[in-house]
């Protein structure tokens, strides 16, 4: 499945795979639909964000034994 699931531009569904994907309606590709939406969109999707110490440090506050 795609990360993009629908056409920034026309809001169309897209079909293909990975970074080969095109609208079912406009033909807009990958690479223009990225120039619209912007890369720091497709951060988030990709999986290519790191997890900050400072991060990790509100996640380890959590107090889970009190949920029991």
């Amino acid at each position: 499945m795609s990360d993009i699931e629908f056409c920034p531009e026309c809001e169309a569904p897209v079909i293909g795979f990975g970074d080969d994907i095109r609208c079912t309606n406009c033909g807009m590709t990958f690479g223009e639909m990225v120039d619209v939406i912007g890369d720091d969109f497709l951060d988030g999707l990709g999986g290519d964000d790191e997890v900050q110490a400072d991060e990790m440090d509100e996640l380890g506050d959590n107090d889970y034994d009190s949920d029991l």
